[in-house]
């Protein structure tokens, strides 16, 4: 009986052994991440969307900025504290979890930080080359220049929006890490962008386009001969035969390599009319 219940005593330890050995799936593990090179390419554009589109949206403390520089104005929402004038620390901005639009200072410092930590997972990954991924060497100047160049407008948020922020590069000690003033944070941000203008300027490598869609206008920036707006009535245009002008043939070649023309784009009637687009 004795060996009986020693071999189940072992059975069961071996089985409670082997549970602890359970893969956490929601663990961040930045290996799974960077499976080959488009997957850290990804990474890399959004650790610039991330802070880009933080500043932008409703979130956001580019209306706000706005205000700030007497550039618009606004009688309600978050955007009205900015608008008084003059202005007092009370009336205007007051850092406390207490304010109604705390959110923008919280989401700006955490979106900011997370383009950083995009970033320096990338410096940190090529720098080690740890990895037996193969980036060619234009994708890996390419992350290189971007990384750098991503973070150091993450870092020039800070110290824009912050009296004290953190400066995180891709080799900082975590515990040396301490406030520091909104004007050494600026002065490190150019650093940042510096190291990426010089690695730019040191090499040759092709940025992966996106597509959005333009209109009138910012083909007229490339081709003064096209109509920069699309008529109100939807047909006095202001070309030579009073027709529409059609594909533009400028003598800008950007128009020609990075522009594909639409010939209409796919908006509901029923909504009324559009200025439609004419490239992407």
């Amino acid at each position: 009986m004795r060996l009986i219940s020693l071999f189940f005593l072992v059975a069961l330890l071996a089985y409670g052994c082997s549970d602890l050995e359970i893969v956490n799936e929601n663990e961040p593990d930045i290996s799974r991440v960077f499976t080959d090179a488009d997957a850290i390419l990804n990474v890399a554009g959004a650790s610039f969307r991330t802070i880009h589109n933080q500043m932008q949206e409703y979130s956001g403390l580019a209306p706000n900025m706005g205000c700030m520089a007497d550039n618009m104005t606004m009688s309600w929402g978050k955007t009205r504290d900015l608008s008084y004038e003059p202005r007092t620390l009370w009336e205007c901005y007051y850092n406390s979890p207490d304010y109604p639009y705390y959110y923008q200072l919280k989401f700006q410092w955490k979106k900011s930080y997370e383009a950083i930590t995009h970033s320096n997972n990338i410096l940190r990954y090529l720098y080690n080359d740890a990895s037996e991924i193969k980036i060619s060497d234009d994708k890996r100047v390419l992350l290189e220049a971007f990384s750098w160049f991503s973070s150091g407008v993450a870092h020039g948020y800070l110290g824009l929006v912050f009296d004290k922020s953190l400066i995180v590069y891709y080799d900082s000690n975590p515990e040396d890490s301490k406030l520091v003033s909104w004007d050494t944070v600026i002065t490190e941000s150019l650093r940042m962008i510096n190291r990426a203008i010089e690695i730019s300027d040191a090499n040759i490598f092709k940025i992966p386009p996106e597509w959005g869609r333009v209109d009138h206008r910012i083909i007229n920036l490339m081709d003064h001969d096209y109509p920069s707006h699309w008529p109100r009535d939807n047909i006095s245009w202001n070309t030579v035969d009073g027709q529409d002008p059609g594909e533009a043939d400028p003598d800008d070649a950007r128009l020609l390599t990075d522009f594909m023309y639409l010939e209409s784009n796919i908006f509901r009637p029923d909504r009324g009319y559009y200025h439609p687009g004419t490239g992407r």
